[in-house]
C-alpha cells in the first residue's frame, strides 16, 4: 500500500501521542492543522536538498511569444517545478528564471533537470520519517503549545534529515574531480 499525506500526518500525530485522522478535510483541529501545514512543509523539505526520488528530467519547448526585453525566448516551467538543478548545455548567466518561465537566447527546445513536487509514493522511508518528525515539531506548537517538546522533535527531525540526506548522497555516482590548474602548474 502506498504512503499518503494522511499516513505521514498520522505518523506525526502518533509522535505527539494524538489521535489519528481519517482525512485532511476532517473537522477536527488535528486535521485542520495537518491540512494547513502539510503541503508547505513537504515542499520546503523537498527544496532544501537534491533528493534523488524528486529529480525529474524534461524537455521544454520554446513559447511562441517573446519576453519584452533582455532575453529573446522563454519556456514554461512544469507545474510541479520546485528547484532548478541543471539545464543541459547552459552555463551560469545563459538563462534566468522569471516567475514560472525560464528566459534565454536559445530558440530550440531545452533539456532541464529539476526537483519536482512529487507525490508520496516516490518518497523513501528515510524521507518519510524526516517529514513526519518535522511535521510533528510544527504540529506540537499548535496542538500542545509545548516549546520544549517541539524543540526535542525538531532535533529528532534534524537528525532524521541528516540520515536521509546521507543515504541519498550514497545513491549517487561519485563526482569526478578535474585537476586544478593550481595543482598541474607545479608539475
Amino acid at each position: 500500500m502506498a504512503t499518503t499525506a494522511v499516513d505521514i500526518c498520522n505518523r506525526a500525530l502518533l509522535k505527539l501521542g494524538a489521535e489519528p485522522i481519517t482525512a485532511l478535510s476532517d473537522s477536527t483541529p488535528r486535521a485542520r492543522y495537518c491540512n494547513e501545514l502539510y503541503d508547505a512543509t513537504k515542499q520546503r523539505l523537498l527544496q532544501e536538498h537534491p533528493w534523488n526520488f524528486a529529480k525529474t528530467l524534461v524537455t521544454l519547448a520554446v513559447r511562441t511569444d517573446a519576453p519584452d526585453w533582455k532575453w529573446t525566448y522563454w519556456y514554461d516551467l512544469p507545474a510541479d517545478f520546485l528547484n532548478l538543478r541543471e539545464i543541459d548545455g547552459f552555463q551560469i548567466g545563459d538563462w534566468e528564471i522569471l516567475g514560472t518561465t525560464i528566459a534565454c537566447d536559445q530558440d530550440e527546445s531545452i533539456k532541464l533537470a529539476y526537483t519536482a513536487n512529487v507525490t508520496e509514493d516516490r518518497f523513501t522511508p528515510l524521507f518519510e520519517e524526516y517529514l513526519a518528525l518535522t511535521l510533528a515539531s510544527e504540529l506540537c506548537l499548535k496542538l500542545e503549545d509545548s516549546a520544549s517538546k517541539a524543540d526535542g522533535l525538531a532535533a529528532a527531525a534534524e537528525m532524521a534529515g541528516r540520515k536521509a540526506k546521507g543515504r541519498n548522497a550514497l545513491d549517487n555516482p561519485p563526482i569526478q574531480m578535474s585537476e586544478s590548474i593550481w595543482i598541474t602548474a607545479r608539475a
